[in-house]
């Protein structure tokens, strides 16, 4: 549901089976079920909740159910989120070099190859990135019928490399929409670097404005709004600011909403 920009049906969904699970005791159920929700509430821009399941699979993890790539994601945006990327740089490069957790990522997960490679670029740390690139062309080699998962490779390819085409390439074919919407702004942002390095800033002007466009798609896509069948929209940031109006691809990796 996610990839259809049913996000909030989706997290309905699994909040209804978590409360069983968790009423039942059964605990195998539960770590899973706490990264769709944080992801689902990432996806939203909605940090507090996203925090909040990122917390109980902490205490899972705690109690040795932990154990799966996206878990160790999504604890990654969290630390980022609460104290910056640098101190999210040992899990970032403990989920790029291990290639048992970094392919289940890959596969499992369209957003990750794009947030670690932007994340890597915030930390300077571009082996890591060149190494999440190389597995994530590995991975779209190895599932050659799974779109997303080659629009995936290329948009991590386009950021790390700076390629205008790869990220146009992997915004026309992902069928995750959040994440076509996330490499058209990726892509607007590029442009809008080489139109500044030019200095014309006519072409700056217009691919700030591009970007601003596509980071209402990518919220659009989010459904965190009117479409979410009337669910609460996230709360507000520092200084009153909506953290839906922010660009949802960078909140794990500029530290928002206390967020990527």
């Amino acid at each position: 549901m996610f990839a259809m920009g049913r996000v909030g049906e989706g997290i309905a969904e699994i909040g209804a089976g978590l409360r069983i699970a968790e009423w039942r005791g059964i605990r195998s159920l539960l770590p899973n079920g706490y990264v769709v929700m944080a992801l689902g509430a990432f996806r939203r821009a909605d940090m507090r909740t996203c925090l909040h399941y990122v917390d109980k699979l902490a205490r899972e993890a705690l109690l040795g159910y932990f154990g799966q790539a996206a878990g160790a994601w999504v604890t990654a945006l969290d630390t980022e989120a609460r104290s910056g990327v640098e101190c999210a740089a040992g899990l970032i490069d403990g989920i790029v070099m291990n290639p048992v957790v970094l392919r289940q990522l890959l596969v499992s997960e369209p957003a990750a190859a794009s947030w670690l490679v932007r994340a890597a670029g915030k930390l300077g740390a571009r082996d890591v990135g060149k190494a999440l690139v190389s597995a994530a062309s590995a991975a779209s080699a190895g599932h050659s019928r799974l779109s997303v998962v080659r629009a995936s490779a290329l948009h991590a390819a386009g950021l790390l490399e700076e390629d205008a085409g790869k990220l146009r390439e992997a915004s026309a074919l992902h069928p995750d929409r959040w994440c076509g919407a996330s490499a058209r702004e990726d892509l607007a942002g590029l442009a809008a670097k080489r139109g500044s390095e030019h200095g014309d800033a006519h072409f700056t002007c217009r691919a700030g404005g591009q970007l601003e466009s596509n980071a209402m798609r990518l919220r659009d896509a989010s459904d965190s709004r009117s479409t979410d069948n009337g669910s609460p929209r996230p709360p507000r940031g520092a200084g009153g600011q909506d953290e839906s109006r922010l660009h949802p691809h960078r909140l794990g990796v500029n530290g928002v909403g206390g967020a990527g």
